[in-house]
Order: C-alpha cells, then sequence, then structure tokens
C-alpha cells in the first residue's frame, strides 16, 4: 500500500464543516476533498472516520458518500510506534499521558504512529506550543519524531487546489 501525501486530523474536517468552508457555500473545496481522498492524496484513519460518524451532521454525510477504504491503523509496525510515542508521552507530560493515550477514540496518537510507520504529513488546526508548556499538541510530538504538520491550506496549496 502506498501512503497517501496527507493525513487528516478530525479537527481539520469539522472546522471547514462549521466555520471555514461550509458546504452550501463551497461544495467545489469539498468536491475537492472528495477527489482526492479517493485519488489516496489524502488518508483518513479508521478512528478519525469514526470521530467524524459520531458528529451526527452533514460532515458525517459527506464522509459515508465517499468511496474510500479508511486507513487501518492496527498493523504490527504502528502499534510499535503508538508505544514509543506513548512512552515519550509518559516521560513528558506526566499529567497529561492517560487522558491523551486512554481514549481509544482519540486520532491523535494514531495520526503520529500511522505518519511514523508509513510517511505522510499531518494535516492539522494544531499548533506547536512552547517547550515548556504543559499541552500535549500534534506539531510538537510529531516534531520530536521527526514528521511534519502542516495546516489546512498548506495542504491545499501542495495539492494545487484552486477555487
Amino acid at each position: 500500500m502506498m501512503s497517501p501525501a496527507f493525513l487528516i486530523d478530525t479537527n481539520i474536517l469539522i472546522s471547514a464543516n462549521n466555520s471555514l468552508y461550509p458546504p452550501d457555500l463551497f461544495p467545489s473545496f469539498w468536491k475537492a476533498m472528495q477527489t482526492s481522498i479517493e485519488n489516496g492524496d489524502i488518508g483518513i484513519l479508521r478512528v478519525v472516520k469514526e470521530e467524524i460518524e459520531g458528529c451526527r451532521d452533514e460532515l458525517e454525510s459527506w464522509i459515508r458518500d465517499i468511496d474510500f477504504a479508511p486507513l487501518d491503523h492496527n498493523s504490527d509496525r504502528i502499534v510499535e510506534c503508538y508505544s514509543s510515542i506513548a512512552n515519550y508521552i509518559v516521560r513528558r507530560y506526566p499529567e497529561k499521558a492517560i487522558s491523551w493515550l486512554s481514549s481509544s477514540a482519540c486520532a491523535d496518537p494514531w495520526l503520529i504512529s500511522f505518519a511514523m510507520a508509513n510517511g505522510g504529513i499531518i494535516v492539522t488546526n494544531e499548533e506547536a506550543v512552547p517547550e515548556n508548556s504543559r499541552k500535549v499538541k500534534i506539531p510538537n510530538i510529531a516534531g520530536h519524531f521527526g514528521i511534519r504538520c502542516t495546516d489546512h491550506i498548506g495542504m491545499m496549496r501542495s495539492l494545487g487546489y484552486v477555487f
């Protein structure tokens, strides 16, 4: 399996749907996203799809209508990467580790693990925080493991979206 260039965090789709690119005003954005997902340029982990399906709104309907197979995050290699990430989180953020790692619906550590195992750039609205911060953010954890992150604008530019 060839890894997609971009791996979407749930917050990208939710914020696009709720405020940045409402489907009734920006149907071309949603069509471009659908095409990129179906072409394999954008990957969506099963756990991200499950988070979206819990929204019970038009975003849930949109993702159900896309012809794609969500990326499985349960391979041996990805679980090994998850273990490395979990060990780092426990050492670096002991007071936050349980809540960040224990939610089976939380896609964040699985996104990082998938990217670590298979490559790909994580697309998230989260921004890195200073090293002395107690907040656990995808860009900080991903950066520690040499994984790139971008936002939706960086992804759209890379994929050549023009509206």
